[in-house]
């Protein structure tokens, strides 16, 4: 029984070692290109809620006793002798769905989840004082369909916390299996299954942990999911209560939860503004420069910029350059 819990225990410690933490809390920033050439520009803050599915098994420690006729369905007598069971240990799984609120810059949150609980525990009987060291063996496996309600505390490194929750169990039955063991002839083993033989109890209980949330992906950019390995102890009313009689069980639950949370995106637009195209200025001057005369020129229409060589040349032996001149002011 204990073999499941002691798998799932290395799993999730190597999970551990491996995953990486991003803070759950971690603001966003994205840009988009349109077609058109516009900016989107989207602001993803972190979820608020989150939805997933849990799972895990369980190791439980029992107190009490059991005691039942050899024959459970007949009345005690000389035949059918009243035996008492000492319970000792057991093991099972959980499964189910999960749901968590964690508001903005908030080291509180609160959680919930809705699980099949079911775990199989083992009562023995003292050996009998016969030839055959006679022992007789109880296994019982119940079933609960347990809800989920409580807190969880931020610590101060990120992905960290604590949780308390409330519970309430509704009781799906029991199955039991009466195995009638004889220890001198080969360990040979003679069982009888029986369903709902005790009078199983809706039960209402508590417990306490600790987990460790990781951001695994980033989906589409809309939507974060993380990965919570998690540890806790669990007690409760007991199990069985017939009045000579009691059962109860405390158990250590290691399991992992997946949740989605989608961002809260905040859009802006930056539409895009083509430049401005603006027109060259051209302005003309007029330099000496050799090999270019031009006779026509006439200073009544053209402006000459520098100075003459010699004012007595006439203007028609002067050598002029007209130019285009760029202005990118």
């Amino acid at each position: 029984m204990k073999k499941p819990f002691v798998i799932a225990l290395f799993i999730l410690s190597y999970v551990g070692v491996l995953g990486q933490t991003v803070s759950l809390r971690q603001v966003f920033r994205d840009y988009i290109v349109t077609e058109n050439l516009d900016t989107i520009s989207a602001l993803r803050k972190p979820p608020i809620y989150w939805y997933g599915a849990l799972a895990g098994v369980n190791y439980n420690l029992d107190f009490g006793e059991l005691k039942l006729p050899r024959k459970p369905y007949r009345p005690p007598s000389e035949t059918n002798p009243l035996i008492t069971y000492r319970p000792e240990s057991g093991a099972g799984y959980f499964f189910g769905a999960a749901g968590e609120w964690t508001p903005d810059s908030a080291r509180w949150g609160v959680s919930a989840s809705l699980f099949w609980d079911r775990w199989v525990s083992a009562a023995y009987s003292d050996p009998f004082g016969d030839t055959l060291r006679t022992r007789y063996e109880s296994e019982n496996a119940f079933n609960y369909l347990t809800i989920s309600i409580g807190g969880k505390y931020q610590f101060w490194k990120p992905g960290l916390f604590a949780f308390a929750d409330f519970e309430a169990s509704l009781a799906l039955g029991d199955d039991v299996t009466l195995r009638r063991i004889y220890k001198n002839i080969a360990d040979l083993n003679q069982d009888e299954v029986y369903e709902n033989l005790y009078n199983v109890k809706t039960r209402f209980g508590g417990r306490i942990g600790v987990g460790y949330d990781m951001v695994i992906l980033s989906a589409e950019n809309i939507a974060r999911v993380k990965m919570t390995p998690f540890a806790a102890l669990e007690a409760g009313s007991s199990v069985i209560d017939e009045g000579n009689y009691s059962w109860n069980a405390v158990k250590a639950q290691i399991g992992v939860s997946f949740k989605i949370g989608y961002d809260r995106i905040k859009y802006d637009t930056i539409k895009y503004v083509p430049e401005e195209k603006r027109l060259p200025k051209l302005v003309a001057f007029l330099s000496r420069k050799p090999r270019f005369k031009f006779p026509e020129l006439s200073l009544e229409t053209v402006s000459v910029s520098g100075e003459l060589a010699s004012a007595e040349k006439s203007i028609a032996e002067e050598e002029f350059l007209l130019e285009p001149v760029i202005n990118e002011s």
